[in-house]
């Protein structure tokens, strides 16, 4: 028997994951909890263990396992939570970074958002946790695990209650200042949103979640111009959901000295959009790169701005960088079809 558990890197899917495998263990036995990425890895893991029960647990699924789901109305788990709540868990590990955790915790927000609207998907929210009984419930019965009361009482005696902050997310940003406020909201709130039965709102990429091109370190201050024609910002390397997007770019440049060329591309494992800039010695410019991001494309996605010519002087500063998806329409889905079609 196959079973899937899809959710954020937080405690509460941890949590979904210990569930799952006490409950099993008092209906059939043992279960093998497996992170099989691909379709090869999920088969060798049957292979294997043929008569085994097997959980598949991912924070990042890919289309593969979209695909084999829907075809075969197959059921899962996705385990919810406030994205930005996670972020603050994470945060609060020793070593950790918080650039790092955004971006992995958006990653895995844009490929979990496809899942949610297979028939064959229970979604859970943390915050449902604080009856746990009920959850257990809902799990058990939707996996078509038979467990009675004593059961589940019994599994949950045996897996650690979720911390209160877990459950309790709305209090997520009170360890982080203002501008680790606006980073974390600006990537990750578009998904609260969407996460809590909204639409999938603006996704606003800060500044620092950018790399120099000639340090390799992350943006925080304007740049120098001075030198070849070169890329000189890049990143920040972080997944989006298919469908159409727009990505707003702003950019001021001074001193120039002249007129100069700009490249800004949008680009995964191939450059998907591109536009020319010319600034006139200063100025602050504003522009949109419409994209259309492939199902099968499954690569993170990175704006780059480049400088064409030599430039003598120049400072350059980039705002942040707003994506923004299109509803799909008929149009839009004939666009996406096409593109998939030549790519």
């Amino acid at each position: 028997m196959l079973m899937f558990l899809l959710g954020l890197p937080n405690q509460f899917t941890q949590w979904c994951e210990a569930v799952i495998v006490k409950l099993t263990e008092r209906a059939s036995g043992s279960l093998l909890c497996s992170s099989a990425g691909s379709s090869e890895g999920l088969l060798q893991a049957m292979i294997e263990r043929p008569s085994q029960h097997i959980l598949v647990s991912q924070q990042q699924p890919g289309s593969w396992l979209h695909r084999a789901l829907a075809a075969a109305n197959g059921r899962c788990v996705v385990a919810l939570a406030d994205p930005r709540a996670c972020v603050a868990e994470l945060a609060a590990a020793p070593g950790s970074t918080l650039i790092d955790v955004v971006s992995g915790v958006a990653n895995s927000c844009a490929t979990l958002t496809s899942y949610l609207s297979l028939p064959g998907a229970l979604v859970l929210r943390a915050e449902d946790a604080l009856d746990a009984v009920a959850m257990a419930r809902s799990i058990a019965g939707h996996l078509q695990l038979p467990s009675s009361d004593e059961d589940i009482f019994r599994a949950l005696d045996t897996v650690p209650p979720l911390d209160p902050p877990a459950v309790a997310t709305a209090a997520w940003g009170g360890p982080f200042d203002a501008s680790e406020l606006v980073l974390i909201n600006g990537a990750l709130a578009g998904y609260a949103e969407y996460f809590s039965g909204g639409s999938l709102g603006d996704l606003v990429w800060a500044p620092n979640l950018f790399i120099v091109g000639d340090t390799h370190q992350r943006l925080n201050s304007p740049i120098d111009t001075t030198g070849r024609g070169r890329c000189l910002i890049y990143a920040p390397y972080i997944r989006l959901q298919p469908g159409r997007w727009t990505a707003d770019v702003t950019m001021a440049c001074v001193q120039l000295g002249g007129s100069k060329d700009f490249t800004v591309d949008v680009a995964t494992n191939i450059k998907l959009t591109e536009i020319l800039i010319s600034v006139v010695d200063q100025g602050e410019v504003q522009t949109s790169l419409p994209f259309v991001l492939d199902p099968a494309n499954e690569s993170a996605v990175e704006v780059r701005l480049s400088i064409n010519h030599a430039a003598f002087e120049g400072r350059l500063a980039l705002g942040a960088v707003t994506l923004k998806h299109q509803r799909a329409s008929e149009t839009g889905l004939l666009e996406l079809l096409n593109t998939a079609s030549h790519a």
